[in-house]
């Protein structure tokens, strides 16, 4: 039995690749429909949870446009290593991995700008409730030294 070379290990990755590809489908896609089922059965007797299982909806709807990117970036892949096969160039490939990991910070980011937006809510919060306090007990001394008197 011959060793496998660059063709076959190329053809074990392209359908890796599909398989993983369907299976996001299905999850996503799957999961969407179940939920839309099971939100269809709640509605009338939980309003809330419908409208949490529509959060779930949303995520599974984005799962669903972000592995609808898959193949997009497959073919781009591809077409930067055809390239770099004619000009031996590795510049260009680059450009997926760069597309990964800043895809892979957003919700990072994201929970780092939360976390500030909560923080300077929760300074304000605190400085109105002191603000409050500081004039209840001003109240109450302007009303005790008029009782006073």
């Amino acid at each position: 039995m011959p060793a496998p070379d660059a063709k076959d290990y190329a053809l074990s990755r392209a359908t890796l690749l599909t398989e993983g590809f369907k299976g996001l489908l299905v999850v996503n896609g799957g999961g969407a429909a179940a939920l839309l089922a099971f939100i269809s059965q709640v509605l009338d007797k939980s309003p809330k949870l419908a409208q949490l299982s529509f959060i779930g909806v949303a995520f599974m709807a984005v799962g669903l446009v972000l592995a609808f990117l898959v193949p997009f970036f497959r073919y781009r892949h591809s077409h930067l290593v055809e390239k770099r096969e004619v000009a031996r160039k590795t510049e260009n490939l680059k450009t997926p991995y760069l597309v990964y990991v800043y895809g892979m910070s957003v919700p990072l980011r994201g929970r780092i700008r939360s976390r500030r937006f909560i923080s300077r809510y929760q300074r304000a919060a605190c400085h109105s409730r002191n603000t409050d306090q500081e004039m209840l007990k001003r109240l109450l001394r302007t009303q005790s030294s008029d009782f006073i008197h």
